[in-house]
């Protein structure tokens, strides 16, 4: 369940690597609490966030790395409108606690943990990328390597999150999503 603050509650099931229906929330910042179905309004939110000022948001959702269960989830708010994440463009998100480094085209660039940007990409044109992990040595190993192809007004989101479970085959996996962009504002 999300509660805006004060205002009316909305329910939504949340599903492992796949991203919600979307919700509509009061424009403006302001508290955006999460909550179990059952929980009562009145109960200490699952989880807190602060909504941006402006635009639409996406929330990513992951359990903590200390923890063994959800009680305690993190998150990493995203823009999410046409402005933000345009037709053509990909936005790369590193939830996990280790820093990556992004290959796309011929840019070569460091992910720090926790943060994000985005590229915008020639539509219909196959764009090969690669992230790679750190070994122990300090060196750069593969970890994932693509190609994404939009097709127009299509737009694309790479996660690199850290592998739960015991003994992962690798540290950190990637999702990769495509899908359509909301349509630009059209000019005053």
């Amino acid at each position: 369940m999300l509660n805006f603050g004060s205002d009316a509650s909305e329910t939504v099931a949340l599903h492992l690597g796949r991203i919600s229906p979307p919700l509509q929330a009061p424009a403006g910042s302001g508290p955006l609490a999460l909550r179990q179905r059952e929980a009562d309004k009145a109960a200490e939110p699952w989880l807190k966030l602060d909504r941006p000022e402006n635009g639409n948001f996406l929330v990513l959702l992951w359990r903590d790395p200390t923890a063994s269960s959800w009680e305690k989830a993190r998150s990493m708010i995203l823009p999410d409108d046409a402005t933000a994440r345009p037709p053509g463009s990909i936005y790369f998100a590193n939830l996990s606690s280790n820093d990556v480094r992004i290959i796309i085209a011929s840019e070569k660039l460091v992910l720090a943990a926790g943060t994000s940007f985005a590229r915008t990409v020639p539509t219909g044109v196959e764009q090969p990328f690669q992230i790679l992990l750190p070994d122990r040595s300090g060196n750069w190993k593969p970890l994932h390597s693509s190609v994404i192809t939009q097709n127009s007004g299509e737009r694309s989101l790479v996660v690199v999150y850290r592998a739960d479970g015991k003994s992962p085959r690798r540290p950190l996996k990637v999702s990769v999503q495509r899908e359509p962009a909301p349509t630009p504002p059209l000019p005053d």
